[in-house]
């Protein structure tokens, strides 16, 4: 064992760097707070009045209270948004502590309240995660998170870019945003971290517990330590061709994709699945290139560590393609109560408007061109429009009701 903790020691993942910028709030100050928190003319509902890079705090409604600055500490009562609509970016990853939340909403989506504080939620295109009892993680394709508080701290804020492109560059697992409690929480309790979910997630790089019974201990670095069986899944990339490579100390068994490469034997250096391949260097190193989704590692006490992704080749991305004919405009915006949804593909459209509270206003159909629609019986503020189509692809826009 100690040999085999001096190499966790020796061997590290070579991260790529990502854009990445966190919440800077060193030009702002307490005066300013106050002016925005009562002034809704010069600094409207709906409009960021705190932006750092990509990232930008909204207030979403008017009696909100922002009180004052410690660091990069905002101590408020309310509610308050963090926009990241301004990044480019389709695969987003953002962290944020906050103290006292009692709901989130997540582009219309309501993850978790007071009543239901849910620690994992799958919306299809983003994944929300409470790492610890103040630390949330959202990942994937997403604009706007709502939190829902009376009196809140809201501190560490950051947002990273985490989409792949064809250059061959990898990606690596990071275990930053985890802790061995929770680890430990994932292992016993299947009813909140159910069996097949992923649990730890970073990019398109998902760490799954594929059944009951596997004990997840703890963390060093970025080497997970664990009893039992893991899968790793990459089903997300969007590529052609991946290029996965990990290290795994004491591994016992290995299945890509439902096909068994080995079983209590000593790993082949060389296996050809069809669409992928996987090469093996002793002592610990495995490489798998080609289309596949998921790896699935069967031990006893391993250690896994150094785990990358790369594309070899990108799939044409179907939802960026979607979007070039799903072309949208809401207006005018901001509105006192009525807008038009224009549609110009003509397709058949379905509309669901929710408040700031995740609360669904109104909803209907998209026949033709064009739908007019009605919100002057509902309070000013801002709400966000989602459009679907037959796909149940959809995007989000925001509305602001003056």
């Amino acid at each position: 064992m100690k040999n085999s903790l001096l190499i966790l020691t020796l061997l590290v993942c070579p991260m790529i760097t990502f854009s990445q910028n966190c919440i800077d709030l060193d030009p702002y100050d307490e005066l300013y707070l106050n002016d925005v928190s009562s002034d809704d003319v010069t600094y409207p509902i709906g409009d960021p009045f705190i932006t750092t890079g990509d990232i930008s705090y909204v207030k979403p409604s008017s009696g909100n209270f922002y009180q004052f600055i410690n660091g990069d500490s905002l101590l408020y009562v309310g509610d308050i948004d963090i926009d990241v609509s301004a990044s480019n970016c389709t695969n987003k990853s953002l962290t944020f502590r906050s103290s006292y939340t009692l709901g989130i909403v997540i582009d219309g989506d309501t993850v978790m309240t007071q009543m239901n504080p849910n620690a994992y939620y799958n919306s299809g295109t983003w994944e929300f995660q409470m790492i610890s009892f103040t630390t949330i993680k959202v990942t994937g394709d997403f604009d706007v998170v709502h939190i829902i508080s009376s009196t809140n701290y809201l501190f560490d804020v950051c947002l990273e870019c985490l989409s792949l492109d064809n250059t061959g560059d990898s990606h690596c697992m990071s275990l930053s945003s985890y802790h061995d409690n929770y680890l430990y929480e994932v292992s016993l309790d299947d009813v909140t971290y159910p069996v097949g979910d992923p649990f730890i997630v970073h990019g398109y790089i998902h760490y799954v517990k594929p059944s009951s019974g596997n004990m997840y201990q703890y963390i060093m670095g970025d080497s997970l330590i664990y009893i039992g069986d893991i899968s790793i899944d990459v089903s997300t990339a969007p590529c052609t061709s991946k290029s996965l490579t990990f290290s795994s100390v004491y591994t016992e068994g290995l299945v890509v994709d439902g096909d068994t490469v080995f079983s209590a034997i000593n790993p082949p250096t060389y296996y050809n699945g069809g669409s992928w391949e996987l090469n093996y260097t002793a002592p610990d190193n495995y490489h798998i290139i080609g289309d596949f989704d998921v790896v699935h590692l069967i031990s006893q006490t391993n250690f896994l560590y150094n785990v990358c992704l790369a594309c070899e080749s990108v799939t044409a991305n179907t939802n960026e393609l979607e979007a070039e004919r799903f072309d949208v405009e809401v207006y005018p915006n901001p509105t006192n109560g009525e807008f038009y949804i224009q549609n110009p593909s003509e397709d058949y459209l379905t509309y669901q408007i929710y408040n700031s509270s995740g609360q669904l206003v109104k909803s209907g159909d998209i026949n033709g061109t064009q739908v007019f629609i009605d919100l002057s019986d509902k309070p000013k503020g801002m709400y966000l429009i989602r459009i679907m189509n037959n796909d149940d692809f959809h995007i989000s826009r925001k509305l602001i009701r003056n």
